[in-house]
This record gives structure tokens, C-alpha cells and sequence, in this order.
């Protein structure tokens, strides 16, 4: 049986994406209930800095299909303050605020900063995940990689959590000559070899491709091919679209990918207009 593909943004209500998405005066509501016309999948990033109180994962819930799927960012104060050190009952704490909308969670994903290289640290959060919970691990720091992906340890010590991998697809952006333009953002982007392996049950790829979105067909088709072995496997994929103008165009780079994928998803986004406006800004 083939998986399913989960397209999305980084976000839901960007304000760039009015009104190409949703009303320049929609309320938070509105541009969810949109959004999720569009994308069936989102990252939740926002509870990285903060968990949402119950009334709002009602409201999340309510604007929602029942097939939409929320991909929820664990807690800097697990990943990052103390880079997940003695850190189990503070993450038992963050799954069971989000309990209430489990019925729409997609994988949650442990985002690692560039300083975290001992590994074993995970240790302290593998008895803390619920057994109903997909959990992907994105690192950043070099030394956790070889040519080929992750180190053969890592590849191991997911393995034996249960864990998979979530990887920031970054190199079709660092490929492209446009990229050159974008030289304070390219510090700030991680720089990591795609891997062939450590995926885990649900694989999960965030990817930042040329800022020529329309010029991306080389990393878009490799991602393709990516996806369709995740899928004919029988695994859900998650695949989530940024761009490096703060993310304003990454619907339409979702769009991109979606017209080489599948009719179905593409029918879903050709609703989408180019932003003619913000073509401007590259000069096109």
C-alpha cells in the first residue's frame, strides 16, 4: 500500500501570502481554515517558544480537516537551554499539553542547535516519548556527519529509540548561483549532506531550494524521486516548502513540487496565482 505525501509551509499566516492565500484583513482563524484548504500538513514551530493552551488547540482543531496533520516543533527548553540533559519530565509535560489535538498529530521533530554533538544526551528523552508519538530528529552539527549522511552512531542510536530522521534539505539552495545574493542568510543555514538512511517510520524533509523558485527543477525532481521511495514503501512522507525571503514565497515553491508530483495535490494548490508583486524583488 502506498503512503501518503504531506505537503506544507513552515508556517500557516504568513502576512506576505494576502491575498494570494487569504484576506489582507483575515483573522488567525480565517488564514488557518485557508491555509488548510491548500496544504494538508503544517509545521508547528510555534511551540518552540511556547505551548498553546487548550482553547487554542480547540480552535486548531475546529479550522481543520480531519486528514490535515500537525507537525508540532519540540520545546526550546528541551532542545536548546539545556540541549535535553535530565529533560524527560519536561518533554512527558509537552506531549500531554498537545494531547488534545493527537488525533491530528503528524511526526513531532526534535530540532538540535549546531552545538550539540554528544548524542548520548538524547538518552535523557527516550523513556518520555509516548508510544503513539513519530518522533525526527534534525541535526546540525558537522561532526554528527560524513560524506553520505549521518555517522554510522547516530544511524544506530535512532535505530534503537525508535526515532527517525528529519533532515533541512539546504544544498539545492547552496547550489544555485542565485544563492550568491543571499550571503547573511547563507550563514545562518545549515550545510548537510541529504541522507540514505535513518528515516524512521514517517520521513520528513524540510527543504530550501534556489530563490528562483521557478528555476528549481533539479532539486524539486530529486525530492520526487526521494518521496516516491518513501512512499512505495508504505511510509507517510512530510515534506515542508521555506524560502529564503522569509518564507513569503514558499507556497508557490509547495506549488512547484506539486505540479511534477501528483494531479491530485496540484489541483489542491493551482488556485495559487503567482505573486507577480514579489517576483519584483527578484528583478523578474
Amino acid at each position: 500500500m502506498q503512503g501518503p505525501v504531506y505537503l506544507g509551509c513552515p508556517m500557516w499566516a504568513n502576512p506576505a501570502w494576502a491575498p494570494f492565500l487569504f484576506a489582507k484583513k483575515s483573522s488567525p482563524e480565517e488564514k488557518l481554515r485557508a491555509y488548510a484548504q491548500v496544504f494538508n500538513a503544517v509545521e508547528g514551530n510555534t511551540t518552540f517558544y511556547a505551548t498553546p493552551p487548550v482553547e487554542r488547540l480547540a480552535i486548531w482543531d475546529r479550522e481543520t480537516p480531519d486528514d490535515f496533520r500537525f507537525v508540532f516543533k519540540i520545546s526550546k527548553s528541551i532542545s536548546h537551554e539545556p540541549m535535553c540533559a535530565h529533560s524527560g519530565h519536561l518533554l512527558r509535560q509537552f506531549f500531554e499539553a498537545l494531547r488534545p489535538l493527537s488525533h491530528k498529530w503528524g511526526p513531532f521533530f526534535l530540532q538540535l542547535p549546531p552545538r550539540f554533538k554528544d548524542v548520548d544526551r538524547l538518552a535523557y528523552l527516550a523513556d518520555a516519548v509516548p508510544s503513539d508519538v513519530t518522533l525526527n530528529v534534525e541535526f546540525r552539527n558537522p561532526k554528527l556527519f560524513g560524506p553520505a549522511g549521518i555517522t554510522d552512531m547516530v544511524s544506530r542510536k535512532l535505530g534503537e529509540w525508535g526515532w527517525g530522521l528529519c533532515c533541512f534539505d539546504t544544498q539545492p539552495f547552496f547550489d544555485t548561483p542565485e544563492s550568491q545574493n543571499w550571503l547573511a542568510i547563507m550563514e545562518r543555514k545549515p550545510q548537510m549532506p541529504m541522507d540514505e538512511r535513518g528515516w524512521g517510520a514517517a520521513p520528513m524533509v524540510r527543504y530550501l531550494g534556489n530563490p528562483h523558485y521557478w528555476k528549481d527543477q533539479v532539486g524539486l525532481n530529486r525530492l520526487l524521486k526521494r518521496s516516491q521511495t518513501w512512499t512505495q514503501a508504505g511510509k507517510p512522507v512530510y515534506l515542508f516548502f521555506h524560502h529564503v525571503d522569509d518564507d513569503r514565497l514558499a507556497p508557490w515553491v509547495a506549488q512547484s513540487f506539486a505540479r511534477i508530483h501528483s494531479p491530485a495535490i496540484w489541483n489542491a494548490l493551482i488556485q495559487l496565482q503567482t505573486p507577480e508583486t514579489q517576483l519584483n524583488l527578484f528583478g523578474e
